[in-house]
């Protein structure tokens, strides 16, 4: 059994991740232990010694999800981390880190949105499109505002029965098309569980 560590900032961001990643490693022979730090900062504070944790136990990798927030730029997330943590999580190459740190620009939200499936079907939605612009992509407002619109209220990821419905419909193959960030996050995590050779 192949063990992960993933820490994320709230409870809803663990049902999701618990949802999509023992679906989408399903029959790979991968635990995923998810933890939820309640927040930015705190995850940001105890990352590294959740790191430390992973490792004594044997876990393969740790990954730490973060939101962008106000950031105009993931690097000036990865700023506020302790300067010896942010070290190691941007060691080159990335096949060398034990530790990895993926910021969701901005929220969360945003990699929901990216999977325009996933919102069509769980809004009752069909001409949805993800809106390719520049600048920072949709995030925890609209989806909030499309679920008031469709008439899911209260709703949005901060609803942990609403995060439950969105990971039974996200695929982060196909949402990964529409946002970098999450692509960053989710080429990092199959590039170290690939199935290794005999």
């Amino acid at each position: 059994m192949r063990r992960v560590g993933v820490a994320v900032e709230g409870p809803s961001d663990r049902v999701f991740w618990t949802r999509v990643l023992g679906r989408q490693f399903a029959g790979a022979g991968c635990w995923f232990d998810i933890r939820s730090l309640n927040g930015r900062d705190r995850l940001i504070r105890e990352a590294p010694g959740l790191a430390e944790t992973f490792r004594n136990a044997k876990y393969e990798a740790a990954y730490f999800v973060l939101d962008a927030d106000d950031a105009p730029c993931p690097p000036e997330v990865l700023n506020l981390l302790d300067e010896e943590f942010k070290r190691e999580v941007t060691r080159q190459p990335a096949s060398l880190r034990y530790a990895h740190v993926c910021v969701a620009f901005r929220e969360l939200e945003s990699w929901i949105l990216a999977d325009e499936i996933c919102i069509r079907e769980l809004l009752n939605f069909p001409e949805y499109c993800f809106e390719h612009r520049q600048g920072p992509p949709p995030a925890k407002a609209k989806l909030v505002r499309l679920c008031r619109e469709r008439g899911f209220s209260p709703a949005g990821m901060e609803d942990r029965d609403f995060a439950k419905q969105a990971a039974g419909r996200f695929d982060p193959e196909r949402a990964q098309t529409c946002s970098p960030s999450l692509a960053y996050f989710w080429t990092r995590l199959c590039d170290r569980l690939k199935p290794r050779s005999t």
